[in-house]
């Protein structure tokens, strides 16, 4: 009885953080021992004692452990209202109620364990990012967040028009527009509106009007199948300069885009397939070469397209991919102002990855190789390497980069060319000086290269921006670009350097 009390009383010890070294635990047990033979020696076999003394094995200085330091007292007091046992007196302290106190005892460390006791690891608490205090609240309709805007902005442009004798005039930009989004335990829907109107005061045909649209959704059938709808619209316009073109051009010409697309995806464990069919509809309007106006209705067309896609998560967020996409173009007009049949199929192969981990890299990067063939045998295949990427690194929760590429094998009325490779890629930071103060700033390179009539039309486009959001409502804006087009046929080159200064309201 008296052994078993001297390991409760140990234990007790251990657990009230007292760093009783193995020596005197040792000590403790020899002694705990020797004292019950002495008893079973002295008492009757019939009689028990339920109680223990622990008198000479607590109180011994060599029993307890030094480790203390010289500070503090290294023999142990009991606490008061219980009766101190001595010598002469054979009371005993039932060992339940025995509690010790050690003078200026110091607070035991959470993280250190006691001796002979595996180490104690506390759980690290992850740091919550706090949100975004000026970010706009929007408005609730139902179970779908609206987030509108509108803005006014003025500046100066160096050369609106993109011409080779370049001409400024100031300017003013009006925009507006808004995203929908829902917020639905099962299916989705997203929405992106917007609209921007830059008129040219002083030069005309200059005006740009930019408008584009994209509505979607998605079904969840099951966990692992969706469906994928998506619709969309676009009105633009064409720098005069561009390798599409005919040289001369006076006025910027609309260009008009709409269509719609329909997929779905199935995951098979770490195996996910998809599929997506679409097709989009293009139409340009005339372009005024002086008086003369030339009717562009040969480049309307229709493109159908199928993409294929198999990909295999390695890991959580980062699934490689590879996928296929065949299209046929069909034009309105079967033969175009110089005589050739522009209708076409095409084929473009890619391997690459997607990213989706949260709060650091998002999105997919890829390469391949695409190859059109043309109905006209006059005209010969357009083929080349592609590259396509949308990256959005989160650096820290003040700075993000963005990467982003794109590759196109474009159509052209040029004689004797085929169609236009057009590449391009550029980066952009972003940086949160202060919780309202966020700075920009960006790069762009592009070549267009005519196959068949050896143009070549290279750009460099560069910008910065400052946005001060003086509420979550009002945010005053500002920016600066730069861009060079240089080209090695006539009228293809031109330099602008635009500044705008602009307010925008959000909610």
């Amino acid at each position: 009885m008296i052994k078993k009390t001297a390991k409760l009383l140990l234990l007790a010890a251990v657990l009230n953080g007292l760093p009783i070294s193995a020596h005197a635990q040792e000590s403790i047990l020899s002694i705990a021992q020797q004292r019950e033979q002495a008893a079973n020696q002295s008492n009757p076999p019939t009689r028990r004692n339920t109680t223990t003394k622990v008198d000479e094995i607590v109180t011994r200085p060599e029993n307890i452990s030094k480790d203390y330091g010289s500070k503090t007292s290294t023999r142990p007091q009991y606490v008061k209202g219980l009766k101190k046992p001595s010598k002469k007196d054979n009371t005993t302290i039932p060992s339940k109620k025995l509690k010790l106190v050690v003078p200026n005892q110091p607070k035991a460390d959470l993280n250190t364990a006691a001796p002979g006791l595996p180490p104690v690891i506390l759980p690290v608490r992850k740091k919550q990012i706090e949100a975004d205090p000026y970010a706009p609240d929007g408005i609730r309709l139902g179970n779908i967040n609206v987030l509108p805007f509108v803005g006014a902005s003025g500046g100066y442009n160096t050369n609106p028009l993109g011409a080779t004798k370049p001409k400024g005039s100031p300017l003013y930009q009006v925009e507006g527009g808004a995203s929908l989004n829902s917020d639905w335990s099962n299916h989705a829907f997203n929405a992106d509106l917007r609209g921007i109107y830059t008129d040219y005061t002083g030069v005309k045909g200059a005006n740009q009007p930019e408008v584009s649209g994209k509505a979607g959704g998605r079904i969840d059938v099951t966990r692992d199948t969706k469906i994928d709808i998506e619709t969309r619209a676009r009105l633009s316009t064409e720098s005069v300069s561009s390798i599409n073109l005919p040289s001369g051009v006076t006025q910027r010409p609309n260009t008009y885009s709409y269509g719609s697309a329909l997929g779905a995806s199935q995951r098979m464990g770490n195996v996910v397939l998809s599929t997506q069919g679409s097709m989009d509809r293009f139409t340009y309007d005339p372009a005024n070469v002086g008086s003369t106006i030339i009717d562009q209705s040969d480049r309307n067309q229709n493109t159908y397209a199928l993409r294929l896609r198999a990909g295999y998560e390695v890991s959580p967020g980062i699934t490689p991919f590879v996928d296929a996409i065949v299209d046929k173009r069909q034009f309105d007009k079967t033969i175009d102002r110089n005589g050739f049949k522009r209708e076409s199929s095409g084929l473009t192969a890619r391997a690459g990855t997607s990213f989706e981990l949260t709060r650091t890299l998002t999105g997919e990067v890829a390469a391949g190789y695409g190859n059109r063939e043309f109905t006209d045998r006059n005209l010969k295949s357009l083929n080349g390497l592609v590259a396509d990427a949308n990256l959005i690194w989160s650096v820290s929760p003040l700075t993000a980069i963005r990467l982003r590429a794109a590759s196109e094998l474009q159509d052209t009325t040029t004689a004797g060319a085929s169609g236009v490779i057009y590449r391009r890629a550029g980066i952009d930071v972003e940086h949160a000086l202060l919780r309202n103060l966020t700075l920009g700033a960006s790069t762009e390179f592009g070549r267009s290269t005519s196959q068949g009539a050896s143009e070549i039309q290279d750009s460099v486009t560069a910008g910065l921006r400052a946005d001060y959001k003086l509420t979550k409502e009002i945010i005053f804006r500002t920016s600066y670009t730069f861009q060079k087009i240089s080209a090695n046929y006539s009228g293809g080159s031109y330099t602008s350097h635009l500044v705008l200064l602009g307010l925008r309201l959000q909610r």
